[in-house]
């Protein structure tokens, strides 16, 4: 998602300490204790302890607060994150999405990476889900508003430039062909101009990928944190569910500046909003969130959308929607998505803010 950070964790990690050992100076007892040592000196255990390890990625901070016994290797959570990078960040000239996008619309495109492979599909559900509001293929409308690599911005809007990236921009016009096992395999475009972008995903699968990598290892409580958004497991070095901030929707807002605060636990959060990712067009504000119908950068009644889901990747990907739709449509949306929770920031008149939310998340909320 085209957003920096929204969501920051409120609570502090406390780190285990061991108790020093004082030997009495008795020497029956300096004898006893030496032959404990002795025998215990090849089976003592580690004490699990809250640690953190923390880095940058993505173009933004990655951090990961977990309970273990020992240390978990940084070098193999930038590994796992690599990975990601390697098959759909924007950014990287020879990432799999850069090749794809790069090829020609009369080749058969094979697909090689687990990650870009995982992302179309999901971004294909969710395209269908969001009745087409979230939708990677408007990648040619969004260099042209001016989000893309060179961060070019418009001098002029070309209604007949927008209506003919618009044409592109029909994410069904990409053929998609899969495996029997319904694996996807290669995918066909059907013009060369065709491009797919999936920073509106991405950062939320690398949360579950790194999430994946922490269950592997037998890891049950944990935080991870990749540019705002999350994955909360188990509980915190309180013992209680995460507490998490929800960012302040104003341009002039600190990252630490917090509108209302979240409980989570086994469950995934992000946040989407216009607020930061913005330029001025003369008398106009031109935001990151492009409308895949319109063709045109949209601004409307929603200035954040906080959604909680089972996985970060669909967290990810429905408040990139909502923020498309506006409050109203966004909340029937989420209404009817039964593994989904909203909390919806907006302004009724342009000026003031007010928050609502669905039944689910309420009880996530503190008052």
């Amino acid at each position: 998602m085209r957003h920096l950070t929204n969501i920051v964790v409120n609570d502090a990690c406390t780190f285990g300490r061991k108790a020093p050992i004082t030997l009495m100076r008795s020497p029956a007892i300096w004898k006893t204790s030496i032959a404990i040592i002795a025998l215990c000196w090849g089976c003592s255990t580690a004490v699990p302890e809250y640690r953190q390890v923390s880095g940058e990625i993505m173009g933004t901070y990655y951090r990961v607060t977990y309970l273990h016994d020992a240390p978990v290797s940084s070098a193999q959570i930038l590994s796992v994150l690599e990975d990601v990078n390697a098959g759909v960040n924007l950014y990287q000239v020879d990432s799999e999405i850069s090749r794809f996008n790069q090829w020609p619309s009369d080749s058969l495109y094979r697909v090689e990476s687990d990650a870009f492979r995982q992302n179309v599909d999901t971004a294909l559900q969710l395209y269908h889900l969001t009745g087409q509001h979230f939708n990677p293929a408007i990648a040619p409308l969004v260099y042209y508003w001016g989000f893309g690599h060179d961060r070019k911005k418009i001098t002029e809007v070309d209604q007949h430039t927008v209506d003919s990236l618009l044409r592109l921009s029909e994410f069904t016009e990409i053929m998609v062909q899969r495996d029997a096992s319904g694996r996807i395999v290669s995918l066909t475009k059907g013009s060369a101009d065709q491009a797919l972008d999936l920073n509106a995903i991405a950062k939320g699968y690398a949360v579950d990928q790194v999430s994946e990598y922490l269950k592997r290892l037998g890891i049950g409580h944990y935080l991870v944190d990749i540019g705002g958004e999350l994955r909360a497991q188990g509980t915190n070095p309180k013992g209680r569910p995460w507490t998490l901030s929800i960012n302040k929707p104003d341009i002039d807002a600190s990252l630490t500046d917090s509108y209302a605060l979240l409980q989570l636990q086994d469950h995934s959060v992000a946040t989407s909003g216009n607020y930061r990712n913005q330029y001025s067009y003369g008398d106009s504000l031109i935001v990151h969130t492009i409308n895949p119908i319109t063709g045109y950068s949209e601004i409307n009644d929603l200035l954040s959308a906080t959604i909680v889901a089972p996985d970060c990747m669909r967290a990810d990907a429905l408040a990139t929607a909502c923020m498309v739709m506006g409050m109203a449509q966004a909340m029937q949306l989420i209404d009817n998505i039964a593994w989904a929770e909203a909390y919806f920031i907006f302004t009724p008149d342009g000026i003031t803010q007010r928050d609502t939310m669905t039944a689910g998340m309420s009880d996530l909320i503190l008052p």
